[in-house]
């Protein structure tokens, strides 16, 4: 629990929020839980908050924010491409989304807002527009293996492979954050942020390696 402050700030609520909502979902996280988080009594929420519908809204404002400045791609990209083979860029780029995510706040990021995308429009829209910068950014990296001889795809089919890769590797990072998040719940005494000290997943290396086989064989053929 955190403790009582007379300095408790609205972004202070909102981290609250996305704290109690990764073990009870946000559907399931009231505003005594969130005042019971961080140590204050619950009237003292709505001197920055007029409800929970506001809260909600104002952190998936927050979530949206923090995503439109997320770069999976690294910045020198063109280098990279330019040096390794195909094959190692490319994994290169999952591990560094897998990494990204592993720890907070993004990790609590990406368990929220789906928790929500059923129910909330505003969530549907988060998901979509990361998707949509997902898919840009692994055009970008496509487009210059291409340019550098290091995968054969022509402009007709970099849009294609960009959705293939992007909706596999999502599917792979859910399915492993859905593990992990399990690990974190039955080991609460790991903490924030220390996700490197629970044990270590095995078989995501060997998934991204047939991942990347996989893509491979589709589209450098």
């Amino acid at each position: 629990m955190a403790s009582a402050s007379k300095g408790t700030t609205k972004d202070d609520i909102i981290r609250s929020l996305l704290n109690t909502a990764f073990s009870r979902s946000a559907g399931a996280t009231s505003m005594s839980d969130i005042a019971t988080f961080l140590g204050i009594k619950k009237a003292s929420l709505y001197n920055h908050i007029s409800g929970r519908d506001q809260l909600i809204q104002e952190a998936l404002d927050s979530c949206a924010a923090y995503l439109q400045q997320l770069v999976f791609i690294p910045q020198d990209c063109d280098d990279i491409c330019k040096k390794y083979p195909a094959q190692t860029v490319l994994k290169g780029v999952a591990e560094r989304y897998f990494k990204m995510h592993e720890r907070n706040p993004l990790f609590q990021i990406y368990t929220f807002v789906e928790s929500l995308k059923y129910f909330n429009p505003t969530a549907r829209e988060i998901i979509r527009a990361e998707e949509q910068s997902l898919e840009q950014q692994t055009m970008t990296m496509l487009v210059s293996l291409s340019a550098n001889n290091k995968l054969p795809l022509t402009s007709a089919q970099t849009k294609a492979a960009a959705r293939w890769f992007c909706t596999g590797l999502r599917t792979l990072l859910s399915d492993w954050l859905l593990e992990r998040k399990q690990i974190v719940m039955d080991n609460p005494a790991s903490g924030e942020g220390e996700l490197f000290s629970l044990p270590q997943d095995e078989n995501t290396p060997a998934l991204v390696e047939q991942f990347i086989a996989e893509f491979l064989s589709l589209f450098s053929a």
